[in-house]
């Protein structure tokens, strides 16, 4: 863990806090806004090692943050719009794929007579050889 004195500047260290503010108040730029210590080394920018080897303080800081905050910020809790938006493509979906099962079940049935009407006979093969 790195010990920083208040007139250092760390610009990993800024970021990090920066970065923990701006999940915290749920305007992510980078992240997908979730509150975990692998996204705030996203929205921070720098790699998750720094948060989990070298910063361990500001990592127990997020957890602790997080774990008291009542409510999890807009973006990681999703739009009703864009839920119903989602259920309603996630449906359409499951429902052209149970149109293809069906159609795929039918299929060898169709696809054999068409091999059968298609094919010599065996008279007619014997003939050839």
């Amino acid at each position: 863990m790195t010990i920083t004195r208040p007139g250092d500047a760390d610009p990993v260290r800024d970021a990090i806090l920066a970065a923990m503010d701006r999940l915290l108040a749920g305007t992510p730029l980078r992240s997908t806004g979730r509150l975990s210590v692998s996204q705030l080394a996203i929205e921070a920018g720098v790699k998750r090692w720094h948060l989990t080897h070298q910063h361990l303080d500001l990592k127990e800081r997020f957890q602790a943050r997080v774990k008291a905050q009542d409510s999890t910020p807009r973006p990681s809790a999703g739009s009703s719009a864009s839920t119903k938006r989602s259920r309603r493509s996630t449906t359409n979906s499951a429902n052209t794929v149970l149109t293809w099962k069906s159609d795929c079940v039918s299929m060898p049935l169709r696809s054999t007579s068409w091999l059968w009407r298609t094919l010599p006979s065996p008279a007619a093969s014997r003939t050839l050889t």
